[in-house]
């Protein structure tokens, strides 16, 4: 009996914790989630000042809305409109904080403005919840710009160890090469 308790001790103490759920964004209301769609299949074409009211409507009708809100970072940002997208993308973000995409969108927004740090923050962040290229990648060049070449030769070696063939990952041995 005793080694039995030991037995379910020691499971119970090198058990490690499950990581959390991904997160799953809540269900749209028809008419949001027709909103939202309408303005992704005018964004697609082009017609961003469309899709831009269509997103603010949903956001109108459920401001909880993180996709809307995050699309409408994304056309924000396509057209320039930086401290806009911002906003948007931190709406986002504050209703739905594990949605990796989400913090890179931000960190792409930051990236654009020059803040390395603050791009930096969201690349790591979305590379935490999901190991994506594109994270890395902006986490590599944020670095570079920062003046941290070590860290982003670094970075961008590891890269290249998981994406050697890409477009991005020729690009990348470029500038390791460039950079030797």
């Amino acid at each position: 009996m005793r080694y039995f308790a030991l037995v379910l001790l020691l499971l119970a103490a090198c058990s490690r914790q499950p990581p959390p759920p991904p997160e799953t964004a809540p269900a749209l209301s028809p008419s949001t989630a027709g909103l939202v769609n309408e303005g992704l299949s005018l964004a697609s074409r082009g017609e961003y000042t469309e899709a831009i009211l269509l997103f603010r409507e949903a956001l109108k009708k459920n401001s909880d809305a993180a996709d809307a809100a995050y699309n409408l970072g994304i056309v924000y940002r396509k057209i320039g409109r930086l401290e806009k997208a911002g906003e948007a993308l931190r709406l986002a973000l504050k209703n739905s904080t594990r949605r990796p995409e989400f913090h890179y969108a931000l960190g792409m927004v930051y990236f654009d403005q020059g803040a390395w740090s603050r791009a930096a923050r969201c690349f790591q962040r979305s590379w935490r919840l999901d190991e994506n290229f594109p994270a890395l990648y902006a986490l590599a060049e944020t670095r570079a710009r920062q003046g941290r070449k070590r860290e982003a030769e670094i970075l961008r070696e590891r890269y290249l160890e998981m994406d050697p063939d890409s477009v991005w990952g020729r690009e990348i041995r470029r500038k390791l090469e460039e950079s030797r």
